[in-house]
């Protein structure tokens, strides 16, 4: 991962936010303002400048950015050769679109799950990384169906490993717990 990736994403969030809002101080505290993507990972992507590279924990920032290209350079694209346009203006589509706001909440939750091996690997900066990735998806949980649609998943998978009758009842317990312990402090970071 190239080192400026994170401040190119911090630019084209913040390109985004100038175009789509008012330029008045009340637009701080806006809901609307306060529930976009680009505002609530702001802190996270500023500390991967300075942690260590995870590419792929850039890949709902820039699932998103390739959407905001697509539409800003929808005037281009018809120009393209056809295998390219095709590809491109699909994008353009509400189908399109899902599918990448989709793949967004799928990375987001990954990274947060692989968080904890992460921490083992590459310490405390790992850490503090995994964190504020942890404390992101669990704001975004309250504002992208997409990432509930993920995580709503994720548990079902895991209740069904977890809650099966061979597992034994110790085991199921620490689920239990851990599962609880996950969900008041991702309700904490969420507020």
């Amino acid at each position: 991962m190239h080192p400026l990736t994170p401040a190119q994403i911090l630019l084209l969030h913040a390109i985004n936010l100038w175009t789509k809002f008012p330029k008045k101080l009340e637009t701080l505290s806006s809901p609307a303002f306060k529930q976009t993507q680009e505002v609530q990972s702001f802190v996270l992507v500023l500390f991967m400048l300075f942690s260590p590279p995870m590419p792929f924990a850039l890949m709902p920032f820039l699932a998103v950015c390739l959407l905001n290209a697509v539409h800003g350079y929808a005037d281009v694209i018809d120009k393209l050769p056809g295998f390219l346009k095709t590809r491109l203006q699909f994008f353009l589509t509400p189908e399109g679109a899902f599918q990448v706001h989709a793949f967004a909440a799928v990375s987001e939750v990954i990274v947060t799950f692989m968080g904890p091996p992460l921490v083992v690997v590459q310490g405390y900066r790992a850490l503090m990384l995994s964190f504020f990735y942890f404390q992101y998806v669990s704001r975004r949980y309250k504002t992208s169906q997409q990432t509930q649609q993920v995580i709503g998943l994720l548990v079902e998978k895991a209740d069904g490993m977890f809650k099966h009758p061979r597992v034994p009842a110790g085991v199921h317990g620490v689920y239990e717990k851990a599962k609880y312990y996950i969900g008041v402090a991702a309700s904490k970071f969420a507020s």
